[in-house]
């Protein structure tokens, strides 16, 4: 599991993120990967593998160039923080469901928003269109709040004249009230039908 500071940040004070590429003959730099943002540099050996303090990344960490006063930087953090930090208060609905953010989102906020834009406004958020899947560009989008509750695991579903909707939107396009829909159709064994009105 990929270690999370309380900003949503790697944890690199034990972890090494930097990987050989190539040995360069008659030098002391090799080429080394940083595996959080995924560049290959030329780095001295001896600055990785000294004991104290040795470099864990290419330098992208130090210098942080993540843009921390972004509006929509919050929600990069805590979709990253809910599936990979276990003590995060909703990692049992998400990583411990083995939702994962992908590599590309996960080591860069930046790319995030490239693949995402920006959020159009604050009333949207971010949306898996399967619920059990990943965040990755295949399956998010940005959707207004009002419309998530849709995608919800426990939404109810109801279907009248061909037309499938939750009970939420059946509720904004009759102006009943969500309880009084449910309790006609589960209490008063009425039709879905007669619940909503139209009959």
């Amino acid at each position: 599991m990929k270690k999370l500071t309380k900003s949503g940040f790697v944890d690199v004070s034990t972890e090494q993120l930097l990987t050989l590429v190539e040995k360069i003959y008659q030098s002391r730099l090799n080429k080394y990967k940083c595996g959080y943002c995924g560049s290959v540099k030329d780095i001295p050996s001896d600055w990785v593998s000294r004991r104290k303090n040795p470099v864990k990344s290419c330098g992208c960490i130090r210098v942080k160039s993540i843009s921390t006063d972004h509006k929509d930087y919050n929600i990069w953090v805590k979709m990253r923080l809910r599936c990979h930090d276990s003590n995060n208060i909703k990692y049992k609905d998400y990583g411990d469901r083995g939702i994962s953010v992908c590599d590309r989102w996960f080591n860069s906020f930046e790319l995030f928003i490239l693949d995402m834009g920006d959020r159009p406004n604050i009333n949207y958020s971010l949306e898996r269109i399967d619920v059990n899947g990943n965040y990755d560009l295949d399956n998010c989008k940005w959707i207004p709040k009002a419309r998530q509750a849709n995608n919800k695991r426990r939404t109810r579903y109801m279907e009248y004249n061909n037309k499938r909707l939750s009970v939420a939107d059946w509720s904004r396009l009759t102006g009943l009230s969500v309880k009084l829909i449910c309790q006609r159709v589960d209490r008063d064994k009425k039709s879905i039908g007669e619940a909503l009105g139209y009959e």
